[in-house]
């Protein structure tokens, strides 16, 4: 097994065995998806140094795109706001432009980031399979149908994954998209 596919096993273990403690003590399976956000920024820093040879070289040029993506759907994270402001700041923020400027960043990141990607991988028709799977991931700006962005990365990790990837990074991708699940099943139970 690659240190990559052990890595993404023992966070996913980790995230299960989260929801089972809260399941046993307070009888409702609940994973910390307000978290994967960070974590998803922590473990992209790792595979970037697992990586960083073929990262400097631009062999795996993709990956700069799909991290700067990462940070800023980190950077739209609650929690991590309301560690730097208290809950008036926190509130100026909310109502501020920047979270509408920091995802509309995001949704013009998401076209190239997936192209490249599939670019490197070279999937056949990875023009019209990005703007299909853009399409979906822009959807979810609508409030009624918002779960579309959370399903936008399994779709892309789903087709990155057909086509047989060739490099080490597609597990960071297959990370994402668990990730993205879980917090789709999570606001799910929620509303």
């Amino acid at each position: 097994m690659q240190r990559e596919r052990k890595l993404v096993f023992l966070v996913v273990l980790t995230s299960f065995m989260y929801g089972l403690s809260i399941f046993l003590n307070h009888g409702s399976f609940l994973l910390p998806f307000p978290l994967f956000d960070g974590a998803l920024v922590a473990l992209s820093l790792v595979f970037f140094f697992w990586n960083i040879r073929d990262l400097i070289t631009f062999r795996k040029w993709f990956f700069y795109l799909y991290f700067f993506f990462i940070c800023l759907k980190f950077s739209t994270n609650s929690i991590l706001w309301s560690t730097f402001f208290d809950d008036l700041d926190y509130e100026r923020f909310q109502l501020s432009q920047w979270p509408d400027i920091i995802r509309g960043l995001q949704l013009l990141l998401f076209f190239p980031m997936i192209f490249s990607w599939m670019f490197v991988e070279k999937i056949a028709r990875r023009f019209w399979i990005s703007i299909v799977l853009t399409s979906v991931y822009w959807l979810g700006i609508f409030a009624p149908i918002y779960f579309f962005s959370f399903l936008a990365i399994p779709l892309v990790a789903a087709v990155v994954y057909r086509y047989k990837p060739t490099n080490s990074l597609t597990y960071l991708l297959v990370l994402h998209a668990f990730f993205d699940l879980m917090s789709l099943s999570m606001l799910a139970m929620i509303d």
